[in-house]
């Protein structure tokens, strides 16, 4: 063996530089690369399809669902359902990989999050240990009982940056949104977006992103839409937060029925608007009780 082989950090460039389709081979031809090229190979999963093509084939399989509200005679559309358990082995299989995993990127293809929310719920483990190691993750996807089954085993301590365009949110899902504090405490950057919406999922939807926000005291950088007043206060009083980038093309539509008169914003160093109503936005920052303690909000 060449004594360079031996150190295992020449071991790790080497494997960052190799083609990421031919990773699970050079994985395989020795325990030498196994690891180092393991953990370059699931660092960053652009899709979570590649955690369900690791299981067992067998353990899924489709049934026709029924969409509530439509009668026999429409067509209903096939779900991925879990046909038996993972034993031990299987369970080992799915931890030895996900716990490699630094961050994630889900798009739309909800399809893919079906069988795993169905093993979300019969994980044995605390829901944290699954992904013990992410750090980013990027959701462009719909809020879905399907998609809370799986955030639940994301939103973990070691979540240092969230982004979420939402374009529908259950009752589940929004419920799991409002623990993220509690579950993320650590988190740094969010990036909560709607998209040009009726104003009642906006509504449904902002006490709990509200809610969420106000125990994220590590916050330091913030998207979001106007929350209405008792958002807005939560906002003031995050003790970290440097840059707000505030949409209020979305609004949540709520009277302002006085002054935000609470003392906030303490380190804000930026605030963006993102406006279509120049009046709308005056009306905005006139709510506003800015009690500036050593900053200075410098864009507009």
């Amino acid at each position: 063996m060449h004594p360079a082989l031996q150190n295992f950090d020449i071991i790790c460039t080497i494997c960052l530089y190799v083609h990421y389709k031919s990773l699970p081979a050079l994985a395989s031809t020795c325990r030498i690369f196994e690891r180092p090229a393991l953990d370059v190979l699931w660092k960053n999963l652009q899709s979570v399809e590649p955690l369900v093509k690791c299981l067992p084939s067998d353990l899924f399989g489709t049934e026709l669902g029924r969409m509530a509200g439509l009668p026999i005679l429409y067509d209903h559309p096939l779900l991925t359902v879990l046909l038996k358990p993972l034993d031990a082995k299987t369970w080992g299989i799915l931890y030895k990989y996900t716990s490699r995993v630094h961050s994630i990127t889900q798009s739309d293809r909800l399809t893919v999050i079906e069988p795993l929310g169905s093993l979300m719920l019969s994980c044995p483990s605390a829901p944290a240990s699954l992904f013990p190691n992410l750090r980013r993750l990027q959701w462009d996807a719909d809020g879905t009982q399907c998609a809370a089954e799986f955030l639940r085993m994301a939103f973990v301590p070691t979540l240092l940056s969230l982004n979420m365009h939402i374009s529908s949110a259950s009752s589940i899902f929004l419920s799991v949104l409002s623990s993220l504090g509690t579950l993320c405490p650590h988190l740094q950057a969010l990036n909560m977006w709607l998209p040009s919406t009726p104003s009642d999922l906006v509504r449904k939807t902002s006490p709990f992103v509200a809610q969420s926000i106000l125990q994220l005291r590590c916050l330091e950088v913030l998207q979001v839409w106007d929350l209405g007043n008792q958002g807005n206060e939560h906002l003031m009083q995050l003790p970290a937060l440097d840059t707000l980038w505030l949409d209020l093309k979305t609004s949540s539509a709520w009277e302002r029925q006085s002054l935000l008169q609470s003392p906030g914003f303490h380190n804000l160093n930026s605030l963006i608007l993102f406006i279509d109503n120049f009046k709308y936005a005056s009306d905005f920052l006139r709510s506003l009780s800015l009690y500036c303690h050593n900053h200075t909000i410098n864009r507009l």
